[in-house]
């Protein structure tokens, strides 16, 4: 029976994958972006050899991204509540409702206040004749800036309110059928035999359709027409060169990809909570981190000019192909998380599909 959920109840009913995904999404822009940008910004400062005066037009700049990323740890943590709910969950409306209101005092805190004040000597830059200016005051007054800000955040909150009541029906639909699986204790069980007999066609093809287009149709075209490519781009020869190694990396990609379309046909032909679908889902995944790795010829691929330097850091240095290796790395760790969650997932979902299976006609399936 349908009814109404209690903030308590709506506070069980959340999403981990979703809200760890919100914080380290959160955590990249708010935090480690800023940070790096500040890092590269005074290393940049220093070698252009600026004169010590002009700097201070600076610092009040770099304090203002520090107060932004220090202050925004909140928002980051409240990131993970506000993801994890569904709309129409009075968890992710109070969440809301907590980060944009702290969402004011981080603006406070960014802005000093609402005053900003730089400072320059410029007794060195203005000393020609009779003209002489030995200090230059600026007060930014961003008060006007900041009421503008608070009224959008205020705006926002009378949104969540809105996106509350009319995504309210939607979630309760899920809500009780997510309550409906969580209460329920399958009476009946199947077999991998059976799980690997059922399933649809409609979704499996299409998802193989989509594969072969993104993995094979397009890298053959570009392959294929790939003179014309450089002619109509007008590459020259060092272009030419880099572009054919690109082309060497397409041809990996739909080559060593075609088990993957095999794959993508399977995995969305069963459904979650499957054992069939688990089978297929962990061995696309484990493919894929080879499928990656075969691409850039076993992480050794170096790429074709100099990158120089990009990156460093008291005594690391990394160019591009130290970096190339790490995003590789990143992408097979990322891979490694998904097969996880894909077990997650199955647990998750075992009982709504054994419950659907029951209220079909449970007797078949016994063993």
């Amino acid at each position: 029976m349908n009814y109404s959920s209690t903030l308590g109840e709506d506070l069980r009913f959340g999403s981990w994958g979703k809200g760890t995904l919100a914080v380290i999404t959160s955590l990249f822009s708010i935090v480690i972006l800023p940070l790096v940008l500040i890092y590269i910004v005074e290393g940049l400062i220093t070698e252009m050899g600026l004169e010590e005066e002009l700097l201070s037009v600076f610092d009040p700049m770099m304090e203002m991204i520090w107060r932004f990323a220090i202050y925004g740890l909140p928002v980051v943590a409240l990131a993970f509540f506000k993801k994890s709910y569904d709309k129409g969950s009075k968890a992710k409306l109070l969440f809301n409702l907590i980060s944009l209101a702290y969402s004011i005092l981080w603006i406070y805190f960014i802005f000093d206040g609402g005053a900003m004040t730089i400072s320059v000597d410029t007794s060195s830059l203005f000393t020609d004749g009779d003209f002489s200016v030995e200090n230059i005051d600026a007060v930014l007054m961003l008060n006007g800036f900041i009421i503008v800000m608070i009224g959008l955040i205020l705006f926002k909150m009378l949104l969540a309110f809105t996106s509350y009541g009319s995504n309210r029906e939607k979630y309760m639909e899920k809500f009780n059928e997510t309550k409906a699986d969580r209460e329920y204790v399958p009476r009946i069980k199947t077999t991998f035999g059976y799980d690997l007999k059922h399933g649809s066609a409609g979704r499996g093809l299409g998802s193989a359709i989509l594969k072969l287009i993104l993995i094979m149709v397009i890298p053959y075209l570009i392959i294929h027409y790939s003179e014309l490519i450089i002619e109509a781009l007008e590459l020259d020869t060092e272009m030419v060169e880099i572009f054919d190694v690109v082309l060497d990396l397409l041809y990996r990609v739909a080559f060593y990809g075609m088990p993957l379309v095999f794959l993508a046909f399977f995995t969305k032909f069963y459904e979650k909570g499957n054992k069939a679908w688990l089978m297929f889902r962990i061995i696309g995944l484990l493919y894929t981190i080879v499928w990656v790795w075969l691409i850039f010829e076993m992480g050794e691929f170096v790429l074709p000019f100099d990158t120089g330097i990009l990156f460093e850091y008291g005594e690391y240095a990394f160019d591009g192909n130290d970096i190339l290796q790490l995003a590789i790395l990143i992408i097979v760790v990322y891979l490694l998380l998904k097969t996880v969650a894909a077990l997650l997932t199955f647990r998750g979902k075992r009982k709504r599909y054994l419950r659907k299976l029951e209220e079909s006609d449970g007797n078949q399936y016994r063993n």
